[in-house]
C-alpha cells in the first residue's frame, strides 16, 4: 500500500506524518489487502484567521473501488482523527455491499439475483 501525503501548509514533519500513517493504518485495518493506494490531503483553508478550517481529505484506491472521505476541525489532529473514523465506516460499508448477495423481487417474493 502506497500512502501519499500532500499539504498546503509547511512541509509535513515526521511526527505529523507518523500520526497520519497510524490513523490510516488503524482505519484500514483488516481491509488492507484490498487497498492499493492512499492519498491524504491536509490544508488550512483560511490561514491565520482560525476557526474550523483545518481539512483532511483521504482518497483510497482499492480493488473494490474508490472511497473518498473528508472532514474539518479546529486542529489538524482532530480533522485527521475524524476523517480516519469516516474512512473506517466507509470502507466497512463498501465491503459489506460488495460481499452481500444481491436480491431481487419477483411477484413479491425475495430471491437471490441471477446475475
Amino acid at each position: 500500500m502506497i500512502v501519499e501525503i500532500r499539504s498546503n501548509l509547511s512541509p509535513v514533519g515526521p511526527s505529523l506524518r507518523a500520526q497520519i500513517l497510524e490513523r490510516i493504518e488503524s482505519a484500514i485495518g483488516r481491509t488492507s489487502e484490498t487497498v492499493l493506494r492512499v492519498h491524504v490531503g491536509i490544508s488550512d483553508e483560511n490561514g491565520p484567521r482560525g476557526g474550523v478550517d483545518k481539512r483532511c481529505k483521504i482518497h483510497v484506491h482499492g480493488r473494490h473501488g474508490d472511497v473518498i472521505v473528508e472532514d474539518r476541525g479546529e486542529s489538524l489532529e482532530s480533522a485527521i482523527y475524524q476523517a480516519a473514523l469516516r474512512l473506517k465506516r466507509s470502507l466497512r460499508k463498501t465491503l459489506e455491499r460488495k460481499q452481500a448477495p444481491r436480491l431481487s423481487t419477483i411477484r413479491g417474493a425475495v430471491v437471490p439475483a441471477l446475475a
